[in-house]
């Protein structure tokens, strides 16, 4: 903080004080133009009574309750023309900085320290309290200020004090559905009620995986006065972006950081984060099947490690561009579905994909069936005629390989970030997901990407892992399929350098 800050206001951090006002003068002088500010300004009064020997006048800075000052830097000017004053820095246990005090020689008109061009005073300091100014200590008695110039003056033309805050705030009535329980994903708020600090509150906070900050709200200070930051009074409240947590199980603390940086918690839960849809199920049956009845069963396996439990499968069935979708329970692992071909013979196209108990669906994460609903016998050849051929079954549609490639990895110099790219065969669309798997600071983790075919067949997806312990990774990238393009998977395993 400084003594003189702007050119319509000054520092209130710093305080008057004096026991005989009508000797002393203290005043603060913050011009418009540096050249002409004198700053916190003490001295004798022109013109004023005696002071009585022991009388002192002085401006104080007092650290906030918790806190000490550290460092204090001066730029000052100080004189005197008589021995009979001295100029004080006292610390709150009364000792006196004699450094800050000069002695007239006698055949000079004064002693002089410091100037508005000189460099700054740099004291390493420990106390509660500085004050700064002039004292009467002449003998015996009393000490006489000047009558047109004076005999004494002390001009803090700016200071700057350094607080060590080692006093961790305290924070209650911590809310919001960050704390409501249940899965978490998308936004999400987390609030703190009230804190206080004697160095004030700079930031409401969210931190996941130890000091990860996820969420902050940053409130206003002002560092030229001694407490800087206001308490919080009120509920504050800090917007969350789950997405930024990343899925899995993970401990959150709601709290405030005080102005010297200290956190403290007004909450600690453990929470659930889950954002990302269930990846496609395996198809278990044929993915290319033909029948004479009206009926065609197609099966899959549900795939593992979900953050959130598979609670449902929706089934679609299209035919010539009409689609109908049901859906039924899932979860056990494995699943089936019997479907009605109840438009006849011709070519059909069955999908399932799943939702999870985070409410979590992407229509695009699904396997896919490709059906043909043949004539039966009987229709085909309802009476024999020489002149006309029994009619052929449709040819059933087979679908041509997605040709998946995944390129090796790349893994960024601060080993957090990994760079996935790869091609498939003409024609494909949609997405590819890409995920990855690692053991990241002693935990196994498990992130994912859904990357988009661009028109020149590629697809490219980034990982930012929340820390650089980690040694080896696997990298899968899998495409779903389509009407036209099987299914196809890929794997890179990729090591840290």
């Amino acid at each position: 903080m400084h003594s003189c800050v702007s050119a319509v206001g000054d520092d209130t951090a710093w305080t008057s004080h004096t026991d005989a006002p009508l000797g002393y003068k203290l005043e603060r002088d913050c011009a418009s133009s540096v050249g002409e500010s004198y700053g916190l300004l003490t001295s004798d009064r022109l013109g004023g009574g005696d002071v009585a020997r022991g009388s002192e006048a002085y401006w104080r800075f007092e650290a906030p309750d918790g806190t000490l000052i550290e460092r204090a830097q001066l730029w000052r000017t100080a004189a005197k023309a008589e021995n009979a004053w001295k100029l004080i820095a006292r610390l709150a246990s009364g000792g006196l900085i004699e450094e800050f005090d000069c002695t007239r020689p006698v055949h000079s008109l004064e002693c002089r320290l410091g100037g508005p061009l000189s460099a700054q005073v740099d004291w390493p300091l420990a106390t509660a309290s500085l004050s700064l100014g002039i004292a009467c200590v002449a003998t015996p008695t009393t000490c006489a200020p000047g009558f047109s110039e004076h005999e004494v003056w002390v001009a803090i033309h700016r200071s700057v004090i350094t607080i060590n805050d080692p006093t961790p705030p305290t924070a209650s009535n911590a809310g919001g559905t960050l704390l409501a329980g249940g899965y978490l994903r998308g936004n999400a708020t987390a609030t703190v009620g009230t804190a206080a600090d004697g160095s004030g509150i700079k930031a409401v906070q969210v931190r996941v995986d130890g000091d990860r900050v996820v969420g902050e709200t940053q409130l206003a200070c002002d560092y030229t006065r001694a407490a800087p930051c206001d308490d919080v009074a009120s509920p504050v409240t800090v917007p969350v972006v789950t997405a930024n947590i990343g899925d899995g199980h993970w401990t959150a603390r709601i709290g405030v950081v005080d102005a010297g940086g200290n956190f403290t918690a007004a909450a600690t839960q453990p929470i659930v984060v889950d954002n990302g849809a269930p990846l496609a199920p395996t198809a278990t049956s044929p993915a290319s099947l033909a029948t004479a009845g009206d009926t065609a069963t197609i099966a899959w396996r549900e795939p593992p490690s979900q953050v959130s439990a598979i609670t449902a499968a929706h089934v679609t069935l299209c035919r010539d561009g009409a689609c109908s979708t049901t859906t039924q329970p899932a979860g056990a692992g494995a699943g089936q579905a019997t479907l009605r071909l109840a438009a006849g013979p011709g070519a059909y196209a069955a999908r399932v994909s799943l939702l999870d108990a985070a409410g979590n669906h992407n229509p695009h994460h699904a396997a896919h069936w490709s059906i043909t609903r043949t004539q039966s016998a009987a229709a085909a050849t309802p009476a024999p005629a020489p002149a006309r051929e029994t009619p052929r079954p449709a040819p059933t549609r087979t679908r041509s390989s997605a040709r998946l490639t995944l390129a090796a990895p790349k893994i960024a110099r601060g080993r957090r970030t990994v760079s996935v790219r790869g091609s498939v065969a003409p024609g494909v669309r949609g997405r590819v997901t890409v995920s990855l798997s690692a053991r990241v600071s002693g935990r196994a983790r498990t992130f994912t990407r859904r990357a988009t075919i661009t028109q020149d067949r590629r697809y490219r997806a980034t990982f930012t892992l929340p820390s650089s312990r980690w040694r080896s990774a696997t990298v899968t990238a899998r495409y779903a399929g389509s009407a036209t393009h099987r299914s196809a998977r890929a794997s890179r395993t990729v090591r840290a350098r």
